[in-house]
């Protein structure tokens, strides 16, 4: 059965979650298993939250213990890009540039991501289906209810219990985050504010994309605290 509530606690904040979810999932829980693609860079706010467990009926290999977050897109989901060597790099960005309109006329066109995805293309990515939000099997019908396609542009995302040690994802906070493959599984996330906002601009300014975008992103993110945290739940990780 999926979908069962229960109580939850953020054990490395102390935040009691009040309601949360199980889902009992049939098969191999292996990163082999679930996480293929390159992933994707996703920008958006923080609708709600709750705690969210799987319970594996096979291989487990993959952590069981999340805390599931709603997102409502800000801006679109951006394809995460690889070298040869496996390390990441800057999306690709057409720049500003200035065109001809008649003979005297000119007119400055903005920048853009190519590397940007509309709604429908994220969805089939992380899904199989243009018209869900997530694999099947993951979520209920109660939970697909207040997701894409019904609710415009909202998706939910799983964050593993370790990595929201140092990240205060309360509702309404807008955040950044990088998926781990073509999934809903977070692999980092950063709350986005005043102050860093512009490192994050794969939009804006030619001096905030491109080439930069790798050093500057790599400045702000906080290493996550799984590697160090002692006490984790015992059932994370494989027996």
């Amino acid at each position: 059965s999926r979908g069962r509530t229960m109580e939850g606690r953020d054990l490395y904040r102390g935040e009691v979650l009040a309601t949360g979810t199980t889902t009992t999932w049939k098969g191999n829980w292996t990163a082999q298993e679930l996480v293929k693609g390159d992933g994707f860079i996703v920008t958006g706010k923080i609708v709600s939250k709750r705690s969210h467990n799987v319970s594996v009926q096979g291989t487990k290999q993959y952590p069981t213990s999340f805390v599931a977050i709603v997102l409502e897109f800000t801006e679109e989901a951006i394809k995460r890009r690889f070298d040869a060597s496996g390390a990441e790099i800057a999306p690709q960005v057409q720049n500003e540039r200035t065109i001809l309109k008649g003979y005297v006329s000119k007119e400055r066109v903005k920048g853009e991501i190519i590397d940007a995805v509309r709604t429908p293309e994220f969805a089939q990515a992380v899904s199989g289906s243009s018209q869900q939000p997530a694999r099947q099997g993951f979520l209920e019908s109660s939970q697909l209810s207040n997701l894409y396609p019904n609710k415009k542009d909202t998706f939910e995302f799983w964050v593993e219990r370790s990595k929201t040690f140092d990240v205060d994802l309360a509702v309404g906070k807008e955040v950044r985050l990088k998926t781990s493959g073509n999934t809903i599984f977070v692999d980092s996330i950063v709350v986005l504010n005043a102050q860093n906002r512009f490192l994050y601009n794969f939009a804006g300014a030619s001096d905030a994309i491109g080439d930069s975008w790798t050093s500057k992103i790599t400045a702000v993110e906080k290493p996550l605290a799984s590697d160090s945290i002692q006490g984790a739940d015992d059932d994370e990780w494989s027996d």
